[in-house]
């Protein structure tokens, strides 16, 4: 139904080149369907052939034409080979539309020796446009000259023609030759021209839509066209039956609904319409679960989204953060400060896709309780016992734990006592009555360390007082010793972790610090049952002779030690005993420890105190509640100068005193000058003959210690006892060679209350006259008043004039105050402004002169 040669796009092209050809036409016949088969063939050859070529990419379309524009019939007449032929013009009345195929016939004659009609071209142009120009082919085939044929034309115009303008069509004949030109008669010239509306003849094409669902409120549906066959690519593709086409093949952001699905191939061939609906997916159900208010700074508060979900996306804004995941179920949050809020937003991703959103508010209203732990020690020896304490209200609830902890809830500390040396951790949890709970660790280092101990012994009379120059013992798995400072503090450091050790202070020297007739007066008063001793640490320094008693003995012990016996001074062999701070003394206190035993210990043993109790020292050095001073106990005598082997008879007489219980002195005669021949009592008091000590008379000392429970009255002048010298030379006086001497024995005088007041010596004619050989003759007085606030009186008698210092100082050895100058012989007064200064306690008064040094104690009181 359609045979003729090829035309190529870019003309002939000679093996080996590659061109595309193309056959456009018309068919002889109309086709109906049925068998349709196509061929090639090349009808080309010669002495070198045959020859081969590719055909490859074969497209065949076939269209049916709508009723073709005929115009009038005409013969154009004779055509010259090798010139142009005359153009004639083409009616264009009654054309409409657009048009895009053509049909030409003719009837073509040869009347020349040569001519062809396979030579004869066809042009037709619209105006100045050539629309179409091609060599004839004849039904018949190529006619020679000069037999007849019909010749045709058929093809696309190479663009639409839309009628107007002039439409002119020519022929002519391009052979030529030697023996040319040549001629043709061509008549009965037919054009047609066929609309550009014209379809093909379409294939079936089919293919395959699948939807996707949209989500419930959104138009996130999908259709997707797969599988297209038939028809001629690129394909179009339609949602609406064909009202809109786009080129690609899949629809989105559809609402969900009904669709008619198209598919158009390039030759504008459709597909069936297929109906494709979009359905309604339901929306997953979005929520959260969690508190609404939460502890301020607390961490871990977990927030939970529904299950079965594909999918979690969580973000927070305000005063929180998420320091975790936030792609799972569930969410960690950590809450920033008190009075503060943070919102949670979520995203769910259901089964089916779709996503729903929510979101929390959460306020930080409750408040923390703190946790945060304070350790003792840290590192800590392995044995000792641990502190762990924290700063909890104490309704919290808390709960401990780690290595050896004593009590796991205790508030707000505990102990814990480690197991093992090393690294060991301890941990605490705090909940407050709100619900609110904190935590906190800390790691504790565990070492082997050695034992050390360290303690302090205090004055049992004011139990701040240290104890100085005691001696602390240390025996057992090691040994040691340390002499405790101003302060009775002492520290002893061993070299092993464990063992089983005894600490035992003692303390002998300087055994009548503190000890006076006074305190005579007040063990004869307790056994007297005057004024009993209810005091258990002052029974202990009663109890002169350690015979777990308190008796005249006693008494008796300490008045002959006082008088310098040296038997009695040998049975007073004891200065201090001391008690443990931990022992609580009964009433009697015998049998009382005077140490500490420690069995199978592993860590250092600190604040092992003690207390210490000055034997014979029942009065204390001082009388806190007597604030005014008492008047002293005036000692008088004449002075003389004696002759050379003469007897003298020294009466020593008492000044007016209101009540004298007991006194003490020691007098200082020199050996060289003077001869003790006998010692009278008087008749004023009940001196007996073992009231003075003359042990060591030889040296020129005599002491006088007189006591008894009851006070008595003593009148101006009164005779006390007489002393019978033998003068060894001539040319001296009495008040040169026998003075009161204080170095080893204060002369001190004590009514029944046990009030304190000072002994003075005091010459009725010469009180200075040079330095006896063996005696300073300096004595330094009990300042007046005692105790005292803000000022007191100190009084001090030098033996001829000289430059003397008086120095105030506390109990640490601080100097606080000086007095310095040239004094005169005799008594001198020094008044002592202590405002202000220093606290209220014991201070020592202390006078320096060329004839040594003398020391006494005073007390301030409270401002």
């Amino acid at each position: 139904i359609y045979k003729d040669v090829s035309r190529a796009t870019s003309g002939a092209m000679l093996n080996p080149n590659a061109t595309t050809l193309h056959w456009t036409g018309v068919l002889n016949k109309k086709y109906t369907g049925g068998n349709l088969t196509v061929r090639f063939w090349d009808d080309y050859h010669d002495a070198s052939g045959p020859y081969t070529s590719s055909i490859t990419n074969v497209n065949v379309t076939i269209y049916k034409i709508a009723q073709p524009h005929v115009f009038a019939t005409f013969s154009p007449g004779t055509v010259t080979s090798n010139t142009p032929g005359v153009s004639t013009a083409l009616s264009t009345a009654g054309v409409t539309g657009d048009y895009l195929f053509f049909e030409v016939t003719a009837n073509f004659v040869g009347t020349g020796n040569v001519a062809w009609s396979n030579t004869m071209n066809v042009e037709i142009s619209n105006g100045a446009s050539v629309i179409y120009k091609d060599v004839s082919r004849a039904t018949s085939g190529a006619m020679p000259n000069p037999n007849a044929t019909t010749l045709y034309w058929t093809g696309v115009l190479n663009r639409e023609y839309v009628g107007g303008g002039n439409l002119t069509v020519r022929f002519w004949d391009d052979y030529h030759d030697a023996s040319g030109p040549y001629t043709s008669s061509i008549t009965n010239v037919i054009v047609r021209i066929s609309e550009a509306t014209a379809t093909p003849v379409c294939p079936t094409i089919t293919f395959t839509s699948t939807s996707t669902d949209a989500c419930t409120g959104s138009n996130n549906g999908e259709i997707a066209i797969t599988g297209v066959t038939g028809g001629t690519a690129p394909y179009m593709y339609s949602k609406n039956g064909g009202s809109v086409y786009q080129s690609g093949a899949t629809f989105t952001g559809l609402a969900a609904a009904p669709y008619m699905m198209v598919v158009k191939d390039a030759d504008g061939c459709l597909s069936g319409a297929i109906s494709d609906t979009v359905h309604t997916l339901p929306l997953p159900s979005c929520s959260i679960s969690g508190a609404d208010y939460v502890c301020d700074n607390s961490p871990g508060n977990i927030y939970t989204a529904p299950d079965n979900m594909s999918a979690y996306a969580w973000s927070i804004g305000g005063d929180g953060s998420i320091p975790g995941l936030t792609n799972e179920q569930s969410v960690s949050v950590n809450a920033g400060n008190l009075a503060g809020n943070f919102t949670l937003y979520l995203t769910v991703t259901g089964a089916n896709g779709c996503t729903s959103t929510c979101n929390k508010l959460s306020d930080i209203l409750l408040a923390t309780p703190p946790a945060d732990i304070t350790v003792s020690s840290n590192p800590v020896c392995f044995g000792v016992t641990i502190d762990l304490s924290i700063a909890a209200a104490a309704t919290s609830t808390v709960s401990w734990s780690g290595s050896g902890i004593g009590n796991p809830s205790g508030n707000p500390s505990t102990t814990a006592l480690p197991a093992a040396t090393g690294p060991q951790g301890y941990s605490v949890t705090v909940t407050a009555g709100n619900g609110c709970s904190n935590t906190d660790a800390v790691e504790v280092s565990v070492i082997t360390c050695n034992i050390d101990f360290s303690g302090k012994i205090t004055w049992e009379r004011d139990d701040v007082s240290g104890v100085k120059d005691a001696t602390v013992n240390l025996t057992g798995s090691a040994t040691g010793s340390e002499a405790t400072d101003l302060f009775g503090e002492y520290s002893i450091s061993t070299m092993v972790s464990s063992g089983s050790f005894t600490l035992k202070p003692v303390k002998n020297i300087n055994k009548f610090n503190g000890v006076t007739a006074g305190d005579v007066t007040a063990i004869q008063q307790h056994v007297a049952n005057i004024t009993p001793i209810t005091d258990p640490y002052i029974l202990v320094c009663a109890d002169v002779n350690k015979s777990n008693s308190v008796s005249g003995l006693d008494a008796t012990l300490l008045n002959q030690a006082l008088l310098g016996n040296p038997v009695a001074n040998n049975l007073f062999n004891t200065s201090w005993r001391f008690v443990p701070l931990s022992w609580v003394l009964s009433n009697p206190p015998w049998g009382f420890p005077e140490q500490i035993v420690f069995t199978s210990i592993t860590e250092s043993q600190t604040d092992q105190d003690f207390v210490g109790m000055k034997i014979g020292d029942v009065t204390g050095d001082a009388n806190p509640a007597n604030l005014a001073p008492e008047q002293p106990l005036v000692l008088r005598l004449d002075d003389r100068s004696p002759e050379a082997g003469e007897i003298m008879e020294v009466q020593i007489s008492a000044g007016q005193k209101d009540n004298l219980a007991a006194f003490q002195c020691a007098l200082r005669f020199d050996p060289a000058l003077l001869e003790l021949i006998d010692i009278q009592p008087g008749n004023t008091l009940p001196l007996q003959a073992d009231n003075f000590g003359i042990f060591k008379v030889a040296e020129g000392e005599i002491r006088v210690v007189w006591s008894q429970p009851a006070g008595i009255p003593i009148a101006e002048d009164a005779p006390l006892f007489l002393l019978r010298f033998k003068s060894l030379g001539a040319g001296f006086k009495l008040g040169e060679a026998l003075l009161l001497d204080e170095t080893e024995l204060p002369a001190l005088a004590y009514t029944d209350a046990l009030e304190e007041s000072e002994v003075e010596w005091v010459y009725l004619e010469s009180t200075s006259a040079g330095q006896p050989a063996n005696n300073t003759g300096m004595q330094l007085f009990q300042n007046r008043p005692n105790p005292f606030s803000g000022s007191t009186v100190i009084g001090f008698a030098l033996p001829e004039a000289c430059e003397a210092q008086l120095r105030v100082y506390d109990l640490s050895g601080r100097l606080l105050q000086e007095y310095a100058g040239w004094y005169p012989a005799g008594r001198n007064e020094v008044e002592v402004d202590m405002q202000g200064a220093v606290p209220q306690g014991v201070l020592f008064y202390e006078l320096t002169s060329p004839y040594g040094v003398l020391t006494k104690k005073m007390v301030l009181t409270g401002q």
